[in-house]
């Protein structure tokens, strides 16, 4: 028999939401990571969406997707989606974009390709930048 004691419910397992015992007493509280910063303004989903678009790698990202969207628009595509490919690029590639990003995306595809407005699908966000 272990020396641990644990509580156990059905076919041995241990209950959740139980306290596990060591020795008799109780099992200590998990380890403390490093303390965290505050979130600073650089962290904010738009200030890193401006630093990527305008990287070395997200203009290479951006021509990229522009021509994959005009082709999809020529081929008569009827929807194209921009979460899709984003993910699929990073997938690919490796590079580090969000999904946070593809809002803002779809957005400046539209803004630059106004023919594109018939086939992306853009919803309403209720956070603005």
């Amino acid at each position: 028999m272990s020396k641990y004691r644990i509580n156990q419910g059905v076919g041995g397992l241990p209950l959740f939401g139980q306290p596990s015992s060591v020795d008799g007493r109780d099992a200590p509280p998990p380890p403390s990571g490093p303390v965290g910063t505050a979130y600073t303004k650089a962290d904010a989903k738009w200030e890193r969406f401006e630093a990527f678009r305008y990287s070395e790698q997200g203009v290479e990202f951006w021509r990229w997707l522009s021509n994959k969207a005009l082709a999809a628009l020529e081929a008569g595509d009827t929807r194209f989606s921009v979460r899709t490919w984003t993910a699929f690029y990073r997938d690919h590639y490796g590079v580090g974009i969000t999904n946070d990003f593809t809002p803002w995306l779809a957005d400046e595809l539209v803004a630059r390709h106004p023919q594109l407005l018939t086939i992306i699908q853009r919803k309403l966000r209720r956070k603005q930048r």
